[in-house]
């Protein structure tokens, strides 16, 4: 059994601009350690995202000039080399605080309109806090602190170094409880993720703003509109009631009534009193 540690940067909390990995056996001697560049295609924002955010953090610096980053390929380019990595047979991929990588390698594969990776990880971040009996973020920093692990001549946010942090940390972690990864991650109840359960959320569509007369409406309502309804409400103001029929009415005079005219029998009979007048 190896075990596969990765990390990723992203350009501006989203992009993936870099995936970095060390492949090691079970005694955690490393066999592989690369770390994997690519050109995220959207802009750099490394630093804080408000004024208020700048007070706590000041933000990260790439290892790389954003220049080396542009002249990689997409992220297209290097998927089948990132399946192969994460599909590979009898490998337990380790990550630290892995939800945030899963989310981005979801969004990254979403945004290409390609299949997303389905793939089961151990977060070590998650084995400490239970442990512990811990809540809340633990940064990879305080770790290195509590297990005193010297990281000298790695480079923080350098894809492949922080994956060679991480495995430095499971390396002590191990070493100080005197059990195995695999046991450690028995003992634990959330240890065992799925990527499948990061994926990006999706964003709300805006109903269509529906304009007439003058008038703008954007509340749906079941089967209508609320213009809808009072288009409804104008055109039966106009329709006639039952058992009013319109034959017969002049024009500009519709609601006056036909005026009662005599019989004719009763006419002629006036005509001939008149006449015998």
């Amino acid at each position: 059994m190896d075990y596969l540690f990765f990390d990723i940067e992203c350009s501006e909390g989203r992009s993936i601009c870099s995936f970095g990995y060390v492949l090691t056996d079970e005694a955690f001697c490393i066999k592989e350690k690369k770390d994997i560049l690519i050109n995220p295609q959207s802009y750099f924002h490394t630093g804080p995202w408000s004024k208020k955010a700048r007070e706590k953090d000041e933000g990260i610096s790439l290892a790389y000039h954003v220049s080396e980053f542009r002249a990689q390929p997409p992220f297209p380019a290097l998927y089948d080399l990132i399946k192969d990595l994460l599909k590979r047979k009898d490998v337990t991929i380790v990550t630290f605080s892995g939800d945030n990588d899963a989310r981005f390698l979801n969004i990254a594969c979403t945004r290409y309109h390609m299949p997303c990776f389905n793939y089961s990880f151990v977060d070590v971040q998650r084995i400490y806090q239970d442990m512990e009996g811990l809540k809340g973020q633990l940064s990879l920093e305080k770790m290195l602190a509590i297990f005193e692990v010297d990281v000298e001549g790695l480079v923080q946010h350098k894809s492949d170094d922080d994956a060679h942090i991480t495995m430095l940390v499971t390396e002590a972690l191990c070493l100080k409880t005197g059990k195995s990864l695999k046991t450690l991650v028995k003992e634990s109840k959330r240890a065992t993720c799925f990527s499948k359960d990061y994926m990006p959320k999706k964003k709300k569509q805006k109903p269509a703003k529906i304009a007439v007369s003058g008038e703008t409406s954007t509340k749906a309502t079941k089967g209508a509109t609320s213009t809808d309804k009072k288009t409804s409400a104008v055109n039966k103001a106009k329709a006639p009631s039952k058992g009013v029929t319109t034959r017969g009415k002049q024009s500009g005079n519709k609601n006056k009534k036909p005026q009662n005219r005599k019989p004719r029998a009763q006419k002629s009979q006036n005509a001939k009193g008149q006449n015998q007048n």
